[in-house]
């Protein structure tokens, strides 16, 4: 049943302005030669351990979803296009749904969206003589949702989010505050270890440690760790 297919896998439909929902099929995500090889020897185990444990879902998607989006140079309102274009017919797959059955399938797509602690975003569309249009953006995993019949912007506007982003770690300045330091440290180290630069700063400077998404790195062995604290993975 295809209303079916879309309750039991809500994570990889899109849903499109016509009320269609949509799936990118699976294609042959390309890995460069030396990369490859590197994961190839990091799934050997080490004492015991497989240090990588390769892609999860959400990479595989986002590669994918990404693969098309260079295509339409990450444009979506292109992308609707893309999806409606005939020489594309093979790589996607289109479900019709009325009624009951479409309104159940757009109710488990949001429930998934509420329930998913991944990123989603709203972008919007912005075209010469035309309001501008929104779009919900997975940018961890590129699954799109068009406004719709049946998704408000009111809708949509609720499950913008940012979970996997933490408030950045404010230290305030131990005098009259004058000056402020955004401190974007790199791959290596972390908030922890730069608290010692701070007294090297006049006592007016205030210091922002932002924290950024969690990401997984194939040099630390698929941990799932923010930049900074890969060490342990």
């Amino acid at each position: 049943m295809t209303k079916q297919k879309i309750i039991d896998n809500p994570s990889e439909w899109i849903i499109t302005k016509r009320g269609d929902f949509v799936r990118i099929k699976d294609s042959e995500i390309l890995t460069e030669k030396k990369l490859e090889a590197i994961r190839k020897h990091l799934k050997k185990p080490y004492k015991g351990v497989a240090r990588f444990q390769g892609k999860t879902p959400e990479q595989v998607s986002k590669e994918r979803y990404d693969k098309v989006l260079e295509e339409v140079n990450f444009d979506y309102e292109k992308l609707h296009h893309w999806i409606y274009d005939e020489k594309n017919k093979d790589k996607i797959e289109i479900v019709k749904l009325e009624g009951q059955d479409y309104q159940e399938a757009v109710a488990a797509i949001i429930k998934h969206v509420k329930s998913s602690q991944q990123k989603w975003r709203i972008r919007m569309i912005v075209k010469p003589n035309e309001f501008p249009s929104r779009v919900l953006v997975n940018e961890e995993t590129g699954q799109v949702i068009y406004y719709t019949t049946g998704i408000s912007f009111a809708d949509l506007e609720k499950l913008n989010n940012n979970p996997l982003v933490i408030s950045p770690q404010v230290n305030k300045a131990r005098e009259n505050h004058t000056s402020t330091v955004i401190f974007l440290h790199g791959t290596y180290g972390a908030i922890r270890d730069f608290h010692q630069i701070e007294k090297n700063f006049p006592n007016n400077t205030k210091f922002i440690y932002p924290y950024s998404p969690i990401i997984q790195y194939d040099m630390w062995h698929g941990a799932e760790a923010k930049p900074g604290s890969q060490e342990k993975g």
